[in-house]
């Protein structure tokens, strides 16, 4: 003990949010049932959530809000949440005015930071209700869905392992403000489960 002070004692949200940088494993949209051993973000509050925010504003920050790292994890699962991100992305300024953030799509902002977020060789793990899967209403009936997804939804961020990165720029209309392209194995790493839902399974390849 420095000058007789007894050691400062770290209260347990201290304790949490220590933990919390120390693992390697995201969850988006956690929502009231977080995944242990791992970071969970949600827009709302709760026990175990770790960061509480939009997704779509970037960039991602800790409680402190201290930025993520480049690269901080090895892998981020999305199940359930990406049907939820708006088209349109707005924020209220501290004087009150609702201004659009970018003219990015907020599907596009939440891919290009988790591109960021991602280590290389990292995974992101998604899982979508499908629209024309085996239970379409799944898709249709929430009135929170703000898009409707299926395969060729995630076409314009990822390619096959083997697919030229040039051909695929030209056949997606490649946007240049995407932060990179994430690499999709269709054998293996896309799947349509029996109540609708796709799974995929992307990579951030090795520069």
């Amino acid at each position: 003990m420095a000058n007789g002070q007894a050691p400062h004692a770290l209260d347990e949200a201290d304790v949490r949010r220590r933990r919390a940088r120390s693992l390697d494993r995201l969850v988006l949209g956690c929502g009231t049932s977080p995944t242990p051993e791992c970071v969970n973000f949600d827009i709302n509050a709760g026990p175990g959530v770790d960061i509480v925010g939009d997704l779509t504003h970037t960039p991602w920050v800790w409680e402190t809000g201290e930025p993520i790292a480049d690269g901080h994890f090895a892998h981020i699962d999305a199940s359930h949440v990406l049907e939820h991100v708006p088209h349109d992305v707005f924020k209220t300024d501290e004087d009150g005015y609702v201004k659009r953030l970018t003219d990015l799509d907020g599907l596009t902002v939440v891919m290009n930071e988790a591109w960021r977020v991602l280590v290389e060789g990292g995974s992101f793990l998604i899982t979508v209700p499908c629209f024309n899967g085996g239970e379409p209403e799944r898709c249709f009936g929430d009135p929170t869905h703000r898009r409707y997804m299926c395969r060729r939804s995630f076409r314009h961020y990822s390619r096959n392992p083997d697919e030229d990165i040039n051909m695929w720029k030209e056949w997606t209309g490649y946007d240049e403000r995407l932060a990179g392209c994430f690499v999709s194995d269709p054998s293996s790493g896309v799947k349509t489960e029996s109540n609708g839902d796709l799974v995929m399974l992307l990579w951030k390849p090795h520069a």
